[in-house]
């Protein structure tokens, strides 16, 4: 079962109907879906075929000084693995599952620089200057009043800090969510431009079904 076949499911239920109203169903699918299910798709090991932790990490630049905000994280798919690199990770999310399930693992493994943060879909929930970089993966087609909500991102970063949004392409591809709930990428641009981002630079190759945006 494809790992994002939630958003298929809610789309199917719809038939034919609005971006926003799927947009809502899918949101609320996924909250009523059971939890174990959730938690073996995202971390469904064809993940690592396509979405390429590693490299997308590698390509950030992080450092050990750096402090990283993941929001939309799930069950930490990205936020274990920062935590290897960086001074500290922020795992950012509006599913307390999410977040109880990355305490949990955090505390088996030992790891101290991971702070977990429960939010509202509207809001990015970062302290002004606390992050250095913020990274979106996955998580951006859920977000309503783009524009807003990255401007609150980008107001709240630290001083030459930078913003990673990672989330699929148009066309025939084998992940993500139906056609008509994914942010297309000349949409994404103009919306971080009406957010007060200057400076783009697009990875459309690194991944298979993704592209990479990292915004100044």
């Amino acid at each position: 079962m494809k790992l994002f076949l939630v958003y298929l499911w809610a789309a199917l239920a719809l038939g034919a109907c609005g971006h926003q109203t799927a947009h809502n169903k899918a949101q609320e699918f996924m909250h009523q879906a059971d939890f174990d299910e959730l938690v073996a798709r995202f971390e469904d090991p064809q993940r690592r075929e396509w979405q390429k932790v590693e490299q997308v990490i590698e390509a950030m630049g992080l450092s050990a000084t750096d402090v990283v905000a993941d929001i939309g994280a799930g069950t930490g798919y990205f936020t274990f693995p920062l935590a290897q690199v960086c001074q500290k990770v922020i795992a950012i999310d509006i599913e307390p599952r999410f977040l109880e399930h990355i305490e949990r693992k955090k505390e088996s493994l030992g790891i101290t620089n991971i702070e977990t943060r429960l939010t509202k879909a509207h809001l990015p929930a970062i302290e002004k200057g606390e992050c250095t970089k913020v990274l979106i993966v996955n998580t951006i087609h859920h977000i309503d009043k783009v524009a807003k909500y990255l401007s609150k991102v980008r107001d709240n970063l630290r001083l030459g800090g930078s913003v990673v949004i990672v989330d699929f392409k148009e066309g025939d591809i084998p992940v993500g969510p139906p056609q008509d709930l994914r942010m297309p990428l000349p949409e994404l641009k103009r919306q971080l431009g009406l957010a007060g981002f200057t400076r783009l630079v697009v990875d459309d190759n690194l991944l298979p079904h993704q592209y990479v945006v990292t915004a100044y």
